[in-house]
């Protein structure tokens, strides 16, 4: 295990706090940068909440939101569950060794494989 995610594993306070204040922080980003602006809708003025970024910082927001909303969370997924897959697959039956019983669970092993 690398020294960063241990250090984060033995001080558990502290990455829940982390966590908690990048939340916060990138929240209220939108809170800043949010602005009701007026135009005409018939013959009534009404208000557009939006967000005023320039070019080159909406575009770093954007990215930071597409990073911890779903590129993060999607490959952490995907680690898991390859890992699950992996453990699964080389499991190997407990207790003295059968080839019948080696054999039926390797070709039920094939036959779910093969369908997918």
């Amino acid at each position: 295990m690398s020294p960063i995610l241990q250090w984060f594993r033995n001080n558990k306070w502290f990455s829940i706090a982390f966590l908690w204040l990048a939340g916060i922080c990138i929240g209220s980003a939108q809170l800043v940068m949010t602005q009701a602006v007026p135009f005409q809708y018939g013959l009534q003025t009404v208000y557009d909440c939006r967000e005023e970024w320039d070019d080159y910082w909406g575009r770093i927001y954007t990215l930071i939101i597409f990073v911890a909303t779903f590129a993060l969370p999607l490959s952490i997924l995907i680690f898991v569950y390859l890992t699950i897959g992996y453990h699964i697959w080389r499991h190997v039956v407990p207790g003295n060794p059968d080839k019948q019983r080696d054999a039926t669970r390797g070709n039920r092993r094939d036959k779910v494989s093969s369908k997918y």
